[in-house]
């Protein structure tokens, strides 16, 4: 069968047994892939020398020579039609070299082999090819013509191979040239903060690269420096309200995004600001003012909670209004820096007792003990209680409501003291250290949530330093372990430099220095 006619024209089927179904689905002998035919649409039978055509109650109608048929004998060179798809009934002897060249090169190659190696077996009633008339033997292919069927198929693979190869490899570089131009467009954008316009363009690049590794990394960055962005701004405000504590708290914490520099401002700007109530202070003190003074350095107190200049005002305001009331710090206290982190000294006597009351836990049985104590290491030792039991009761509010942020700051300043005062011996750091786990676990589950790993995986890092045995934090680890193992599998020799650093580095930071995994990305960083 000749297609002559409709989509499907050119194709030529070779026919073979003594019957031959036709119709759309594929389990029929010729699959005619067109909407028109019926399922089963018609049969084809080699009856007593006859070749016999019987319509399957198609919808669409069996045709012979224009006439539609439900059974008809058929004629060599007749036109039959099967619902809008047109075939000739061709003699394969008769059948043009070019129809001939048109069938699968596969088939015409195994015809070949058949007639060289062995004489081909006796065939059925009716044995078709399109190599053969219908109805009767032809004689074995030559080896001449055999030849040049194969060196003509070989040809036609090669070409068609070569072919594709050259469209995957335009393909590639197509692909590759918008990806480029969609970097780049979207890391100006990013570097400009303007991050709705580098979603845009990242989203340009994820449509024909989207396991590329530098654009997953902007792409997970997006969100937290939306976040920064939204931070620093809050900074601002709270800079213009006053607030320094709050504006000293957030500023800090978007150190390490693209705002760096801007942060950088609004902490100096700060701490201009508390350099001026110091002084104002002092001023107070001197003039008599003492709740003024404690007023003024209430925020300083805030962020920097034993800052020694400030602590030795606050217990002059203490010794010379002979005891004042307890100083109410902000409810999102900062965590102390390097240089004023408190240190631990053994006392004797009454703040020997005192301190001994709050290692025990009792922290208003050492407050109890120090109101008998008018001198200024008591008044100092008092201040740091208060501190302590300020910060300690902000961590414990915000752990109750999961603020993870403002509760590991208060927390992580309760710690520093509770350390200093007691020695590291206090019964309160082991439900210190529990809290702020579970706060750094909450702090990583919702960077990871923003597609921030490096920043979730130093969470839960800090959650396990914390409280080693913590099964939360834990578990997070293995499963980051687990995604830098996808990342790193996914860094193919093919992937651009670029994108193999981003990948690789971005495994380094999400792994433990003693995993194999960090070592191997480190080696192969190296050989970059």
């Amino acid at each position: 069968l000749v297609v002559t006619d409709g989509g499907l024209v050119g194709q030529v089927f070779a026919l073979s047994g003594s019957e031959v179904r036709i119709g759309r689905a594929a389990r029929n002998d010729v699959v005619l892939a067109d909407p028109s035919l019926s399922r089963e649409h018609a049969r084809l039978s080699f009856i007593d020398g006859a070749y016999h055509l019987s319509d399957l109650q198609s919808g669409n109608g069996t045709f012979v020579a224009g006439r539609r048929i439900e059974q008809a004998v058929l004629q060599f060179g007749q036109q039959l039609t099967f619902g809008s798809v047109s075939c000739r009934f061709e003699n394969a002897s008769r059948t043009p070299p070019s129809v001939i060249a048109a069938a699968p090169a596969s088939r015409a190659l195994m015809q070949g082999l058949r007639s060289l190696w062995r004489r081909p077996p006796t065939p059925p009633p009716l044995e078709v090819s399109t190599l053969m008339p219908l109805g009767r033997l032809s004689p074995p292919l030559s080896p001449q013509i055999f030849a040049r069927v194969a060196a003509a198929a070989v040809a036609l693979g090669l070409f068609v191979g070569a072919c594709g190869f050259f469209a995957y490899r335009l393909q590639r570089l197509r692909a590759q040239s918008q990806l480029h131009v969609a970097l780049g467009l979207g890391i100006t954008a990013f570097a400009a903060h303007d991050f709705d316009a580098a979603a845009g363009h990242f989203a340009e690049g994820a449509i024909v690269a989207p396991r590329n590794a530098r654009l997953q990394h902007y792409v997970q960055a997006l969100p937290r420096e939306r976040l920064a962005q939204t931070q620093l701004s809050q900074a601002q405000q709270a800079v213009q309200g006053s607030d320094w504590p709050r504006a000293h708290a957030l500023a800090q914490g978007i150190l390490d995004s693209t705002f760096r520099a801007d942060a950088q401002k609004v902490l100096q700007d700060i701490d201009g600001e508390l350099e001026v109530q110091v002084a104002r202070a002092q001023a107070a003190i001197d003039g008599g003012q003492f709740d003024e003074a404690t007023r003024l350095l209430a925020p300083v107190q805030g962020i920097y909670p034993d800052r020694p200049d400030v602590n030795a005002v606050m217990v002059k305001v203490r010794l010379q209004s002979r005891g004042g009331s307890r100083i109410a710090l902000p409810r999102t206290p900062a965590a102390p820096t390097a240089a004023s982190k408190p240190q631990f000294v053994e006392l004797s006597g009454r703040l020997g007792a005192a301190q001994r009351a709050f290692t025990a836990g009792n922290i208003d049985d050492a407050l109890h003990i120090l109101d008998a104590v008018n001198s200024e290491a008591g008044a100092a030792l008092r201040l740091r209680i208060e501190n302590f039991a300020s910060a300690y009761e902000t961590g414990v509010a915000a752990h109750l409501v999961k603020r993870a942020g403002a509760s590991i700051v208060a927390l992580q300043q309760a710690k520093s003291l509770a350390s200093a005062i007691s020695g590291g011996n206090s019964h309160l750091l082991s439900g210190i250290n529990h809290r702020l786990a579970d706060m750094y676990y909450v702090q990583g589950t919702e960077q990871l949530a923003q597609g921030a790993l490096p920043e979730a995986y130093a969470s839960f890092r800090s959650g396990i330093e914390a409280e080693p045995d913590h099964a939360y934090n834990r578990r997070q680890l293995s499963d980051l372990l687990g995604r830098a193992k996808q990342i790193y599998d996914g860094l193919g020799t093919s992937t651009p430099t670029d994108g193999l650093k981003a990948g690789l580095l971005m495994v380094l930071r999400i792994t433990p220095a003693e995993a194999e995994l960090h070592r191997q990305a480190r080696s192969r960083l190296n050989r970059l």
